[in-house]
């Protein structure tokens, strides 16, 4: 999102004119952001940055969502910056980063991902690797529910853990599975419940990231790839389908 922003706006590097590294945490990976040479970019590496900053990837997220303070995830340590503080003052425009258009860059890129150059596949995020990675394979989606169904014959309290109807509609290949936890007998199979609790829609990659704990529900919400209907009390305990993979 933010390489197509830079993109669009390339008078952002004038304004800015230095040179960003991030370290991000939780899980780690390290990011230049250059708005002082040439048209700008973004890559997956480290080197020398005017302005290094440290912050776990949850706070960067709810950061350019607008749902955090950068001021306040600096003054309570969640922020850490070295080098020239005061360029992080700069990077106010990272604020304002259209939702929408950030959906329609990730989706372009997950579309060609398989074929994507180094350079391009330097611009996915972090979590968007096992996805990526995912999506050039064969779908997972049987695999996942019937090492979740596995799961749950082993472990019967698991069901009572979830305890609800949810519909799983997955994309990219499309395909539909029940997860009904609630009756006397666990119900998982492919096909449509007729009054499901929560319905959880995302991509047959997304969905393999998710069961091998390379990603959570809570981060594919916030990316906007996981959409929840119904009751959303549901997705919080997805956390039962890691390590299915």
């Amino acid at each position: 999102m933010i390489a197509d922003h830079v993109q669009q706006h390339p008078d952002v590097v004038a304004r800015v004119g230095y040179v960003f590294q991030w370290k991000i945490t939780s899980p780690e990976s390290t990011w230049l952001l250059d708005l002082k040479n040439g048209a700008g970019s973004v890559t997956a590496a480290s080197g020398p940055a005017d302005c290094t900053l440290e912050i776990a990837e949850r706070d960067f997220a709810d950061m350019t969502a607008g749902k955090s303070d950068a001021m306040k995830l600096f003054t309570t340590g969640k922020l850490k910056i070295s080098g020239n503080v005061m360029a992080s003052q700069k990077l106010e425009f990272l604020r304002k980063l259209d939702p929408a258009r950030g959906a329609a860059v990730v989706a372009k890129l997950r579309g060609a991902a398989p074929a994507a150059s180094a350079g391009s596949a330097a611009q996915t995020s972090p979590g968007e690797a096992p996805a990526a990675a995912a999506a050039a394979a064969a779908p997972r989606a049987a695999a996942v529910f019937a090492a979740l169904a596995k799961r749950v014959a082993a472990q019967p309290n698991l069901a009572q853990e979830l305890g609800a109807a949810v519909q799983f509609v997955i994309t990219a290949p499309a395909a539909e599975w029940m997860v009904d936890l609630h009756g006397a007998v666990p119900r998982i199979e492919p096909g449509r419940l007729p009054a499901p609790a929560t319905t959880i829609t995302l991509a047959d990659a997304e969905l393999a990231a998710l069961a091998s704990g390379a990603v959570t529900a809570q981060q594919l919400y916030q990316r906007g790839t996981l959409r929840v209907d119904g009751d959303v009390s549901s997705a919080h305990r997805l956390g039962l389908l890691k390590g299915l993979l």
